[in-house]
C-alpha cells in the first residue's frame, strides 16, 4: 500500500470525528448504498443495525492499523472470501465506496475537505484491492 503518513493521519483524524455518530454513519451509509444499487439489499439477511455496527466496527479496525496494514491483511482477506460468497460482485466494491463517502461528508460536513476524501479513496482502494485478490485466487 502507498498512503502516505499525512494520508494516514487525515483518515484517522477524520475518523475520529465520525466515531460520535457512527450509528448515524451506519444508517446513511447502507441508505445510500441501497439507493444507488437496490439489488445488493437482497444480500442482508440480517439485522440492518448490527450489519451496520459490523462494518463499521471493521473499518474502525482497518483505521486504527493503518500503520501496521500487515496485521489487517488477514481480516481483509477473510471478508472478501465471506463477501463473494454472499454474491458480492466485484462492481459493487465501487457502489460500496461511493455510499461511504456519501455518508461521511454527511457526518462530517465540511470538515472532509478534498484531501481528506481523496485519503479515503485511497484507503478504499487498497481495501477492495486485498479483497479482492482472495476472489481472484479462488477462480
Amino acid at each position: 500500500m502507498n498512503l502516505s503518513l499525512e494520508h494516514i493521519r487525515l483518515v484517522q483524524n477524520s475518523w475520529d470525528g465520525v466515531e460520535p455518530m457512527i450509528d448515524r454513519m451506519a444508517e446513511l451509509f447502507y441508505a445510500h448504498l441501497f439507493e444507488l444499487n437496490p439489488h445488493v439489499k437482497t444480500l442482508f439477511k440480517a439485522d440492518m443495525q448490527q450489519q451496520g455496527r459490523r462494518i463499521m466496527d471493521m473499518i474502525g479496525s482497518v483505521v486504527r492499523h493503518l500503520n501496521a496494514v500487515d496485521k489487517m491483511l488477514p481480516s481483509l482477506q477473510e471478508s472478501g472470501a465471506r463477501h463473494e460468497n454472499y454474491g458480492v460482485l466485484p462492481e459493487d466494491y465501487d457502489t460500496v465506496a461511493a455510499a461511504f463517502l456519501y455518508a461521511l461528508q454527511q457526518c462530517l460536513g465540511d470538515t472532509l475537505t478534498a484531501e481528506v476524501k481523496n485519503a479515503w479513496v485511497d484507503v478504499f482502494s487498497w481495501m477492495t484491492q486485498i479483497m479482492l485478490e482472495v476472489t481472484d485466487q479462488s477462480q
